[in-house]
């Protein structure tokens, strides 16, 4: 890797994404808060700190176990990644409010649009470069499984919280934040690592690699 590739290597995984972070945890450290939300530098929009700081370690995190792959394609695949993470967590989301609410249609057809797209995305880098492990071992399947356990139990626990009803009247300008019930950070703590275990890690096993073209 040239002198330039390493700046924009630790530029794009360590100084800008623990920025985020770093800003992310202004709200929380201050309000003691894990539901605190932070303000989108130059917009009046804002974010729950607490996802976007998942979601910005999780990016280090791919960074980090692909990097055997070239560092552009790397950012496109970690990016993709947890951007996949992001919309199946939405469509899961948009699913149970359109069971609960009977509302969020258009946003489940958008999630699953986009997220049959990054699929492809994914799946034809992958036919280049060694992404996903061919070889999936038990202690592999056993994490898989707890995350997809974490996720069925955070959704329950939102329903049995009546988590959509509380979201309902929140859209109408009623009631607090939903989004301040446990169930919720359980079901985000995996959320953006629900396909890490799926991952190829520093190509650990010969039998997932290919030859890459070195772009």
């Amino acid at each position: 890797m040239s002198n330039l590739g390493k700046l924009l290597y630790f530029i794009s995984t360590f100084v800008v994404p623990l920025s985020i972070i770093g800003y992310c945890l202004i709200p929380i450290i201050d309000g003691m808060n894990v539901y605190a939300v932070a303000r989108i530098p130059f917009t009046n929009n804002y974010v729950h700190s607490f996802s976007m700081i998942l979601f910005t370690t999780s990016f280090i995190l791919f960074q980090l176990t692909l990097k055997h792959i070239p560092i552009i394609t790397r950012f496109i695949v970690s990016f993709s990644l947890i951007s996949l993470h992001s919309y199946i967590g939405g469509f899961l989301w948009d699913l149970n409010n359109m069971y609960f609410n009977s509302e969020g249609h258009l946003m489940f057809l958008i999630n699953l649009c986009v997220m049959v797209w990054l699929s492809f995305i994914l799946l034809t880098l992958s036919k280049h470069y060694s992404v996903f492990n061919r070889n999936i071992n038990k202690s592999r399947v056993s994490l898989l499984f707890v995350l997809f356990l974490f996720q069925f139990i955070g959704f329950y626990g939102l329903y049995i919280t009546n988590f959509w009803g509380k979201l309902d009247l929140y859209n109408q300008g009623v009631g607090s934040d939903p989004n301040m019930n446990p169930f919720w950070v359980i079901m985000r703590l995996s959320s953006f690592f629900l396909l890490y275990p799926l991952l190829v890690n520093n190509r650990e096993d010969e039998s997932n690699e290919i030859e890459p073209p070195r772009f």
